[in-house]
């Protein structure tokens, strides 16, 4: 910059020089010798200071040429300077992301979220990697951070179907369906005939809301429009509509169409492990076992169907078996209450209702709330003489579900053992109201009611008991 004002300068000074060579003429005078004389000396000079000029010109042009030449290199400089930086910024991230993603598919999940982490901080507005991001968070299970991410890059891409799709997925994690259902009908307004939204709607449906109808309508329109891009994901909604008929019961159905989703995708886990535990629940044992077999063989880390595969072996009969599986599954999942209880069960039928107790124990320990493990726990104390400690988790088990027959029932039994006549009645009335046609319950009711002085109504029940049990011999 600076050489080129000094050129200027230089410019205007010899300007100024032309300028004055070129004054204007006196009008034409007679010409003497003198004025001969005097014109070729005046022409000498004039072609000295000419000469003089062009030799200035000369200079000042260099001396522009110079400038510009100064200016283009300075300009080249910085625009080399500037692609270079580019560059290198571009391999930065682009190694950061191939990286990311070598994490994520081989399951290295938070060093996946480094390397997006470390990429965002470059440049923090590429949705691509927001929502590899959120596809990570999602695999760490940190599901109210994906909430989060998703919602910020929505509001950077708000067009995009699958942003929406995804943060559905993620409402109904933590816990918020509604707010999924209207993300995933907000992405339908963007892709009417987005097939993965069209799934996660029906299934959403069909498990928060229990309207199977309109669950059944998603499902449909993927399977009979063809809104799916191959194979897998024609099976993902025939698979859809299998869990919709099991959770109705409809075990029949289910089975028909989890063996039709198995033609569009063979080795599926999730479709496998379900024909696993509805075969369980259409008591074909046998099979059930045989097909957890086929899942274990090509997913030999399947918990779950581990855990049915036991459940099965132990309702064929094969106690050992299904205790030998169910310790394996615990070794895996050592807080999993379902699988002491299930070893408790085995052992009572092996006859070991002692040891059985230890596992009931656990189970209620690691979840509280489990109607079953009280349930057993308490029966087993009754089944060893022992009311006294019984009491304590029967009554925890009716806390958690008053209207079962059973722990009405046994609750009662273990007040009448200890003599709580009026309590027990209690309860052996809430069973008969459960269960009016119980012989059991009859028969306690009866003993009980002529405890306490009611022999009248004492021998109504007897007689009741004796009426249904002749029924039940007709």
């Amino acid at each position: 910059m600076k050489i080129f004002l000094v050129t200027l300068l230089v410019f205007s000074f010899f300007s100024s020089i032309f300028a004055e060579t070129a004054e204007d003429k006196d009008p034409v005078q007679p010409i003497t010798n003198e004025d001969i004389f005097s014109q070729l000396q005046k022409h000498q000079a004039d072609s000295t200071i000419l000469g003089i000029n062009s030799i200035t010109f000369g200079i000042a042009t260099l001396i522009i040429s110079i400038s510009i030449a100064s200016i283009i290199f300075e300009v080249t400089r910085k625009h080399t300077k500037e692609i270079h930086n580019d560059s290198k910024k571009f391999v930065k991230l682009t190694n950061l992301l191939h990286d990311g993603n070598f994490y994520y598919n081989t399951g290295d999940y938070k060093n996946a979220k480094k390397q997006y982490d470390r990429y965002l901080e470059i440049q923090p507005d590429d949705t691509t990697v927001l929502h590899n991001l959120g596809a990570t968070l999602e695999q760490l299970e940190r599901w109210e951070e994906a909430v989060e991410l998703y919602e910020r890059t929505i509001q950077i891409d708000p067009n995009n179907a699958g942003l929406r799709n995804n943060l559905g997925l993620a409402y109904e994690q933590i816990g918020r369906p509604y707010d999924a259902a209207i993300t995933y009908y907000r992405g339908l307004e963007i892709d009417f005939s987005h097939g993965d939204i069209l799934n996660n709607i029906g299934k959403l449906y069909a498990e928060k809301f229990d309207n199977h109808e309109m669950a059944f309508s998603f499902y449909d329109r993927v399977i009979n429009e063809k809104l799916y891009d191959g194979p897998e994901d024609l099976a993902q909604a025939i698979f859809n509509k299998a869990i919709d008929f099991r959770l109705r019961g409809n075990y029949p159905k289910a089975l028909e169409l989890l063996n039709e989703a198995l033609v569009h995708d063979k080795n599926n886990e999730k479709t496998l492990t379900e024909k696993t535990n509805t075969l369980y629940n259409l008591q074909q044992f046998g099979e059930a076992i045989q097909c957890a077999n086929i899942v274990l063989k090509i997913y030999p880390k399947s918990d779950n169907v581990l855990l049915a595969k036991a459940n099965a072996l132990m309702d064929s009969g094969l106690l050992l078996d299904s205790i030998r599986a169910t310790n394996e599954y615990i070794l895996r999942n050592p807080m999993n209450y379902q699988a002491y209880h299930n070893i408790g069960v085995a052992l009572v039928k092996f006859g070991y209702t002692g040891l059985a107790q230890i596992f009931f124990e656990q189970a209620t320990t690691l979840n509280p709330q489990s109607v079953d493990s009280h349930f057993n726990l308490g029966t087993g104390y009754l089944l060893l003489g022992m009311p006294e400690p019984a009491l304590s988790p029967l009554e925890r088990a009716y806390e958690l579900d008053p209207t079962n027959f059973d722990v009405n029932g046994n609750l009662a039994e273990c007040l009448r053992r200890q003599r709580q006549w009026e309590r027990a009645f209690q309860f052996y009335f809430n069973a008969f109201k459960i269960n009016p046609f119980s012989p059991f319950i009859l028969e306690a009711m009866s003993h009980v009611l002529e405890t306490l002085g009611q022999r009248r109504l004492a021998i109504d029940c007897l007689q009741l008991s004796l009426d249904v049990e002749d029924l039940e011999d007709s």
